[in-house]
């Protein structure tokens, strides 16, 4: 989650320029804003870009073949290994139980305060949770 966010009305709306898809992905994210609210854009993703040294893949892969079929099982295997392995990253990285409670915004939650500006969802909630959004 994103650290203390600015008030809602001081949150930019993402400006592309005036060209036809520009002002399309603008009036998009305006629409956003106004049925979800501007902090929930603040909420960014993860974007992976894996590029190796021309080099590296004579000796990461020792298979015949040419440079570029070589390259093409590696990149495979890389984007093979990195789903296989993804939930672990998401485990480490993106399920941390705990939030600024700014972003919150005084809605009501089930979260318990861990100080001055953060909250936490306790082992019970988030099992309890879990089991809900499952089903």
């Amino acid at each position: 989650m994103p650290a203390t966010l600015p008030a809602e009305a001081d949150i930019p709306i993402a400006w592309y320029g005036k060209s036809n898809t520009g002002m399309l992905k603008h009036v998009y994210r305006r629409g956003l804003a106004e049925r979800y609210g501007k902090t929930m854009q603040c909420i960014a993703g993860v974007h992976y870009n894996f590029s190796l040294a021309e080099d590296l893949w004579s000796v990461l892969d020792t298979q015949p073949g040419s440079v570029q079929d070589r390259r093409s099982r590696g990149y495979i295997g890389l984007i093979r290994n990195f789903t296989r392995y993804s939930w672990l990253l998401m485990y480490l990285f993106g399920a941390a139980p705990a939030l600024a409670s700014d972003f919150l915004r005084g809605r009501e939650h089930p979260l318990e305060r861990l100080g001055d500006h953060t909250l936490f969802a306790t082992t019970t909630w988030t099992r309890s949770w879990a089991a809900c959004t499952t089903r």
